[in-house]
């Protein structure tokens, strides 16, 4: 990935979580949305993917 692609993924992640910030209202709702949503957990230090094992 090219300098280019990585300022153009990183600009489409901010307006991402600049938006579900604006619909949820509160932070808490917000980490309770990304975690539904798109499978990850704000762990105090960085993103991580949560694996759910059935």
């Amino acid at each position: 990935m090219n300098a280019k692609e990585q300022k153009e993924i990183l600009e489409i992640w901010q307006v991402l979580g600049l938006s579900l910030m604006y619909i949820t209202g509160d932070k808490q709702e917000f980490f309770k949305t990304v975690k539904e949503e798109l499978g990850y957990q704000w762990d105090g230090e960085g993103w991580r993917k949560v694996m759910q094992l059935h």
